[in-house]
């Protein structure tokens, strides 16, 4: 019989497996690169990095915070916060990072900037009485 003549299951019966798996390397492995065959069913976790912009301007709110004890610097606190809004939605659109951070400074920072345009109206109207 020729090679042409060979029929499929006649090729499959021909072949060793025992011959074939012990010429096989010593460390021979049933998955290439040697993963684990559940391991290609379970979710991929996004690897989550630090958010550098939402960390500073955490800082930002924090220092800006801090400066609202002294009256004399409160331009200063007021152009920090706006920093911060700025920084935070920076942070906010930064793909494959946290998120945390920026939501935190974005909210603080609303919130204290909304605090003052209030205080400084109230002010505005009380000395004008």
């Amino acid at each position: 019989m020729t090679e042409e003549n060979y029929t499929p299951q006649q090729l499959t019966q021909q072949v060793n497996l025992h011959h074939l798996q012990a010429s096989a390397p010593e460390t021979f492995q049933p998955y290439p690169y040697g993963t684990d065959a559940s391991a290609q069913w379970a979710p991929a976790r996004p690897a989550s990095r630090r958010n550098v912009p939402g960390i500073v301007a955490l800082v930002l709110v924090g220092v800006a915070i801090s400066f609202a004890l002294f009256p004399v610097i409160r331009l200063l606190n007021t152009v920090l916060m706006l920093a911060t809004f700025v920084l935070g939605i920076i942070a906010l659109f930064r793909a494959g990072e946290t998120k945390w951070e920026a939501i935190v400074a974005i909210v603080i920072s609303v919130i204290w900037l909304t605090f003052h345009a209030v205080m400084f109206i109230l002010v505005r109207i009380m000395f004008q009485m």
